[in-house]
């Protein structure tokens, strides 16, 4: 028989919380000033908030992501990639809409899509997560064939939109399979996960 709604939510709820928990194993073990920066989880009333902003339901998966963990400084290895908080990701995304993509005439709204991503420079529903110039964004309203909450990358001076994952809990369980593949180490100095191959990880 195939799970109701209710085992459906549970189900997705427990990949995000089995990822995180081999993520801050892996960060208490090996990286444990990376580990002390993870937040506090976000309230139920700052999510929704969020939500009225936004104008569109969180997946349960990405609450059950900021309810662990509300940000968590600079520790990923992605292009000076910041885990946002949810109240600095709305932040990000209310800059983003307010620059007229699509309109004003000398800001086309047009990208290229590798995935079912809409082929936009910028959309409404892309939620920026990670970083701070290219981004990860949880994308609210997917192309058809898409998943409401997949992980995709957004690059500011170039039209490409790639969706990488089909949702937090798969892009967190990356990286946990990345760290306990040996994947990465821990630099002391500048307090950071390095790729040992050197590329940058998405």
């Amino acid at each position: 028989t195939r799970p109701g709604p209710r085992e459906r939510v549970s189900c997705m709820s427990d990949d995000v919380a089995r990822a995180w928990s081999r993520l801050e194993a892996w960060l208490r073990s090996n990286a444990p000033p990376l580990h002390a920066r993870l937040a506090p989880g976000a309230t139920a009333a700052g999510l929704a908030r969020t939500e009225e902003r936004l104008g569109r339901p969180l997946p349960p998966q990405v609450r059950e992501s900021f309810s662990r963990h509300d940000g968590g400084g600079f520790w990923l290895a992605y292009v000076e990639g910041e885990l946002q908080a949810h109240e600095r990701a709305i932040e990000t995304w209310s800059m983003l809409n307010g620059l007229g993509w699509g309109r004003r005439p000398d800001l086309p709204n047009e990208g290229r899509a590798s995935g079912p991503v809409r082929p936009l420079w910028w959309h409404d529903g892309w939620l920026p997560f990670v970083g701070t110039k290219n981004l990860l964004c949880l994308d609210l309203d997917p192309a058809p064939g898409g998943q409401v909450g997949q992980v995709i990358e957004y690059l500011s001076f170039h039209e490409r939109r790639t969706v990488l994952h089909p949702g937090i809990g798969a892009w967190l369980a990356h990286w946990a399979d990345a760290l306990e593949r040996g994947e990465y180490s821990f630099d002391p100095e500048r307090e950071r996960l390095t790729r040992q191959d050197g590329a940058a990880p998405r």
